[in-house]
């Protein structure tokens, strides 16, 4: 490990910008020979210098090195012995340093003298994050830093959380937030602060977060075109005065005031607005108190309006009269497309009149209708609209109270009406055979969509996950498939295809030259289907991703995979994450990467194999030059397997990621690995998690971290402190992350005396 000494040298040659000295044991002495060289380097840019021993004498040192230094912009003394004393001489130095802005004094031993001191820091406008989280920080200190807040109209509020202010401070706090709107957030939590106050503070911060003046300016100003105002109290006044402005404002299309505490009278005023505003497309007031007064004004401006598409009233206070009042509006409006009413009290009264004005509505293709107290009349409504609406999609009347009279009068609708692709209806009290049916409807109008634009060549990727399609609708879609030369990705995934459906599909491949990549995963897929499917790569020269993960493929289907891979060119990627290949279908891959040069990567996690399937992976690595990565997780490999598998990557050079989480390796294994990383420069990610391997494994690991001596003396130097030999992978892996990220942030070369600081 590098000693200070050096690390002092490099601050002097001012060869460095990034300096990481945590967890080196640091004391007053060190800190002050570091602090000589920070006053005069030049090119410090950030500094780390937590987890030490570091007190007051060593942070006075500091603070006085910071009143000459003028480049280093983040500081961390977070988990060191700085107190009162010491803070206050950071403070006090600060005053004038314009470079600084990260500074983080978490978890010392300031009080609130020292927080007195550092308050004095906020009329630096340089600064942009303090922390001073698990302090000793009481009422008087978060008073001086709430007062110096106000004072100084900083952007910033410390972190303050963990430290022992009551509620005297936290009064203090929002005081300051009532005069500084600039605050937009604040870590308060962890304090001796009632409930109620901290409810106080957290709406305060939510108000400033955008305050309404603001917002009304650049309204005003016709300088916004989107405004979310979500969840402040902007109740019915600030309701009214945004209702004024947007009368005459012409540049926003988007305004957010769900949960703003808007009742019928501002939501009354917003309406009237909206009859000669052009320019607003979305508008969301859900989550409000908006009764039938306030939704009849906005039903007689939805006859009005020719510019509003999406309206949500989401979670008021809606009924009959009100959702009367807005289908009413919708037999002439012709701008709305979407329209959420879900979570409303509209019944069958109000569902009616809302199915009525789709009759002439031509607009309306997004309806949702989910929670309200709509039942068999009202569905009935509705499912007769179908029968003559063109332009509905989606509709959506879950949780209500439709029973099997509604359900079977909405399946007369759908079996008219083609055009619906999404129903939702869930949480009503309609029987499972009912359900079935109106899903096999709606799906059925889903994959006709699908299979119509595949013969007509018109989409490149199609998503049919969880669309209930079985062996006849994949039997289907594979016919259109053999025709097709424009799509390149389908995903048909989550659904019950089974082996006749993938047999289909199967054969539909030896035909399509144009599909690259095919989701089959939880199908209900078995050997048969994996066979089928196996006998299309041989001749398929265009699939390249293949995933078929979560079926029932055992040993036989994964041997048919494995015989096509041998000569097969294009395939890339094989996903085959819990299935059932077991050790004679891993073996029967394993022959087949001896030969195969095409594919890089192979899921194989979750199949029931044992050391030795694993070993005749492992011997296939040896020979492997394609193959980058490779995930065994979750089986049941032992310290065998994994002995095989580290004398394989002693001389494979391809393989990048390997996978071995969840097994059983143990210390064996894992040592095996760990040899092998000493001489294996290829591989960058290896996952070894809940492997059963105990200290003498993770010693091994250690020793075998592939970032030479340096990291090696590191955890030697934690090992003779006594550290668990866990928490010293962890520390090594944290190191490793510090010099990843300066090569990263540097843009240069791996330097290493660098390297070690």
């Amino acid at each position: 490990m590098t000693t200070l000494d050096e690390a002092i040298k490099e601050l002097e040659a001012n060869s460095i910008t990034d300096l990481d000295l945590n967890f080196q044991n640091i004391d007053d002495d060190g800190a002050i020979r570091l602090a000589a060289a920070l006053k005069i380097n030049t090119s410090l840019e950030s500094l780390d210098l937590s987890f030490n021993q570091i007190g007051d004498t060593g942070a006075t040192a500091i603070g006085e090195a910071l009143k000459f230094n003028k480049a280093l912009s983040g500081l961390w003394l977070s988990s060191n012995k700085i107190g009162d004393t010491g803070a206050t001489a950071i403070g006090e130095a600060l005053k004038a340093n314009v470079a600084l802005t990260d500074l983080w004094l978490d978890n010392n031993q300031i009080g609130d003298t020292g927080a007195t001191a550092i308050s004095e820091l906020l009329s630096n406008k340089a600064l942009m994050n303090l922390n001073l989280n698990n302090n000793k920080i009481g009422d008087t200190g978060a008073t001086a830093i709430a007062e110096a807040v106000t004072a100084n109209a900083a952007s910033i509020f410390p972190n303050l959380s963990n430290n022992q202010i009551g509620s005297v401070g936290a009064r203090a706090i929002i005081d300051c937030l009532k005069v500084d709107k600039h605050i937009e957030a604040l870590d308060i939590s962890g304090n001796n602060i009632s409930s109620d106050l901290m409810t106080e503070i957290e709406q305060l911060i939510q108000d400033n977060s955008f305050a309404l003046d603001d917002a009304i300016k650049q309204l005003e100003a016709d300088s916004i075109v989107s405004l979310d105002l979500g969840g402040r109290n902007i109740d019915n006044d600030g309701a009214i005065r945004l209702a004024a402005v947007l009368k005459i404002n012409a540049s926003l299309k988007t305004l957010g005031l769900s949960n703003t505490q808007i009742g019928d009278t501002g939501a009354t005023a917003i309406a009237d607005a909206l009859k000669s505003n052009a320019a607003l497309t979305t508008l969301d007031l859900g989550g409000n108190q908006i009764g039938d007064f306030g939704a009849t004004a906005i039903g007689e401006a939805l006859k009005l309006n020719t510019a509003l598409t999406q309206l949500v009233l989401i979670n008021n206070q809606i009924g009959d009269t009100g959702a009367t009042a807005i289908g009413e509006g919708l037999k002439s409006n012709v701008a709305l497309t979407d329209l959420d009413l879900s979570g409303n009290q509209i019944g069958d009264t109000g569902a009616t009149a809302i199915g009525e004005g789709l009759k002439s509505n031509a607009a309306l293709t997004d309806l949702d209708l989910g929670g309200n107290q709509i039942g068999d009349t009202g569905a009935t409504a509705i499912a007769d609209t179908l029968k003559s609406n063109a332009a509905l999609t989606y509709l959506d009347l879950s949780e209500n109270q439709i029973g099997d009279t509604g359900a079977k009068a909405i399946i007369d609708g759908l079996k008219v009406d083609k055009h619906i692709k999404g129903l939702t209806i869930n949480g009503n009290s309609i029987s499972s055979d009912l359900m079935t049916e109106i899903n096999r409807l709606v799906q059925a109008f889903e994959l006709d969509d699908a299979i119509k634009q595949l013969e007509a060549n018109s989409i490149a990727s199609l998503d049919l996950t969880s669309q209930y399609i079985d062996d006849a609708g994949a039997i289907r879609l594979a016919a259109a498939l053999k025709v097709n030369t424009s799509l390149k990705t389908l995903k048909l995934g989550d659904n019950q295809i089974g082996d006749t459906g993938a047999t289909a599909i199967a054969d539909a491949l030896k035909s399509n030259a144009i599909l690259t990549s095919l989701y089959l995963g939880n199908s209900n897929i078995g050997d048969t289907g994996a066979t089928a499917i196996a006998e299309a790569l041989k001749s398929n020269a265009a699939l390249t991703t293949l995933d078929l993960d979560y079926n029932q493929i055992g040993g036989t289907g994964a041997t048919a995979i494995a015989d096509a891979l041998k000569s097969n060119a294009a395939l890339t990627t094989l996903n085959l994450y819990i299935n059932q290949i077991g050790d004679t279908g891993a073996t029967a891959i394993a022959d087949a990467l001896k030969s195969n040069a095409a594919l890089t990567t192979l899921d194989l996690g979750s199949n029931q194999i044992g050391d030795i399937g694993a070993t005749t992976i492992a011997d296939a690595l040896k020979s492997n030059a394609a193959l980058t990565t490779l995930d065994l997780g979750s089986n049941q490999i032992g310290g065998t397997g994994a002995t095989a598998i580290g004398e394989a990557l002693k001389s494979n050079a391809a393989l990048t990621t390997l996978d071995l989480d969840y097994n059983q390796i143990g210390d064996t294994g894992a040592t095996a690995i760990a040899d092998a990383l000493k001489s294996n420069a290829i591989l960058t990610d290896l996952n070894l998690d809940n492997n059963n391997i105990g200290n003498i494994g993770a010693k091994a690991i250690i020793d075998g971290l592939k970032v030479d001596k340096h990291i090696k003396e590191f955890a030697e130097r934690l090992d003779s402190l006594g550290k668990a030999k866990m928490v010293i992978v962890i520390a090594a892996m944290r190191k490793l992350l510090h010099i990843i990220y300066g090569v990263l942030k540097n843009k240069t070369l791996f330097n290493e005396k660098i390297k070690a600081i």
